[in-house]
């Protein structure tokens, strides 16, 4: 079992990058896994936070610089990228749907399983992690300000309701990560590196299930329809990661500023899927999204190849 997770740690870019094609022909798969998604989003953020030292992670976050530090972060993710992209979008006469919905994907937090993504391309996990946790937190407060802002409609979100969820799926990630580390050991747990990015990937591929419940035959009765709104998901993703990663280059590490650029371009939109009246449109830009997260990975590899990367060492 243990080299057959090595394995599939070793491979894991080509492995998300066909899980995203294979979760199209789930069918009512999707539909059975939409209910574990809270477990297998706590198992995530349980994966990143063992593999570092929570307490130590969490002590430098509180440091005022920081705080700071990771505060602009996330107010350049969260409030000045749904900006950019509406000026833009507006400014290039697009359609009304596609303008909403890259504001609310601009709008929304880091993916859960920012941190690890991180730990696969040797980025920052520790950035990857506090930027994770605090834009998490801030989502329900400054999602419904900045989308409200620029598209004129409220959001229909409890935000304390959705903080309170969010909090505890954190916390019980960081509960059962301090377990794990007490009863394996730190020195086991960086022994087996490649092994718990196998357990990471095969935990993202189910997550990634119930994001697809419906959206396969959305894509087969207008494929055209759903190659476009997957052109606009692939460009905002990664023109977002390569923007943010660049400038992220001017003040921080390349290790830094690479976890930088994946917490940016990948975002956790479908927070929104739930909160919003049923849009088949929305639901399959969030679909589509999920096609450049699960490729993150092989795209930043390739990149690195061609030089193009941040100079970190995938």
């Amino acid at each position: 079992m243990i080299n057959a997770l090595t394995a599939i740690g070793r491979n894991a870019q080509w492995l998300l990058a066909l899980g995203a094609i294979a979760a199209l022909f789930a069918g009512p798969l999707s539909a059975l896994m939409r209910p574990a998604l809270p477990v297998m989003l706590a198992g995530l953020y349980a994966l990143a936070i063992m593999r570092i030292d929570p307490l130590a992670t969490l002590r430098d976050a509180l440091r005022p610089r920081t705080a700071l530090r990771n505060l602009m972060i996330s107010a350049a993710m969260m409030v000045a990228t749904p900006a950019a992209f509406w000026a833009a979008a507006t400014a290039m006469g697009a359609p009304g749907t596609a303008i909403s919905a890259l504001v609310y994907w601009a709008a929304a937090p880091a993916i859960g399983s920012a941190a690890s993504y991180c730990l696969l391309l040797g980025f920052s996990a520790e950035l990857g992690l506090q930027i994770t946790v605090l834009s998490a937190l801030l989502a329900p407060l400054l999602g419904p300000l900045v989308v409200t802002a620029l598209l004129g409609d409220a959001v229909p979100i409890d935000a304390l309701s959705l903080m309170g969820r969010l909090a505890l799926l954190i916390g019980l990630g960081a509960a059962a990560a301090l377990i794990a580390r007490r009863v394996l050991t730190p020195s086991w747990i960086d022994n087996q590196g490649e092994m718990l990015n196998g357990v990471a990937t095969l935990t993202m591929l189910l997550f990634l299930l119930p994001l697809f419940e419906g959206a396969g035959a959305q894509v087969w009765a207008r494929p055209w329809v759903a190659v476009g709104v997957l052109a606009l998901a692939l460009a905002a993703n990664f023109g977002t990661q390569l923007v943010a990663a660049r400038l992220a280059q001017a003040r921080l590490t390349s290790a830094q500023a690479g976890a930088v650029g994946v917490l940016a371009g990948n975002r956790n939109v479908s927070l929104y899927l739930a909160a919003l009246p049923s849009d088949p449109a929305f639901s399959l830009f969030v679909a589509m999204c999920q096609y450049p997260i699960y490729l993150t990975p092989l795209a930043w590899r390739l990149a690195a190849r061609s030089g193009q990367g941040t100079g970190a060492k995938p």
